[in-house]
């Protein structure tokens, strides 16, 4: 490390310590695998888009909630991808991930949306939730090839208000 003074320039020598400190904090940031996690609430399209990633059935999928009971990771593309159990069930409450801050081990989470049905409020509580974590967010709308032409338009226009009220405060 350096310095200047004036005109002058100081050198400070640096320890072994701290040489062997930086050494492994780089060696460490290249040998952790990128980590994805899959969130959204109960019967949003989770595990099916897990399955997608995978080309395969490698997590349950089911017509009820809490077919996922438990997080499920794999590994793909050199990525650990993480399927969550649907939030706000009985066996993985939005408190629960609070406490267990579960999004900031994370790299980037996919907020999947059940675009079938209305946007709800614990939808955009969990939104907030992973804002205010230290990861990144992708937003993934699921279901909207089900939704016929006018709920389409309806919904791209709520979404477009929302977004302009977010940057508007």
């Amino acid at each position: 490390m350096s310095f200047m003074e004036g005109n002058q320039l100081f050198a400070t020598p640096i320890s072994d310590n701290m040489i062997e400190e930086i050494t492994n904090n780089v060696r460490r940031q290249f040998s952790m695998k990128p980590q994805i996690a899959i969130a959204g609430f109960g019967k949003a399209g989770k595990s099916s888009l897990f399955n997608s990633i995978y080309g395969e059935n490698v997590a349950k999928v089911s017509m009820r909630t809490d077919e996922t009971t438990e997080m499920q990771s794999r590994e793909k593309f050199g990525i650990d991808f993480t399927d969550t159990p649907g939030i706000g069930t009985a066996k993985f409450s939005f408190e629960k991930v609070k406490q267990m801050g579960v999004f900031d081990r994370q790299h980037i989470v996919i907020h999947v949306l059940n675009g079938a049905s209305a946007i709800s409020e614990q939808d955009e509580h969990l939104h907030e939730l992973i804002t205010q974590s230290s990861t990144k967010r992708v937003t993934v709308v699921n279901k909207v090839d089900i939704l016929d032409l006018s709920e389409q338009e309806e919904y791209a226009q709520r979404k477009y208000e929302r977004e302009t009220r977010a940057l508007s405060r």
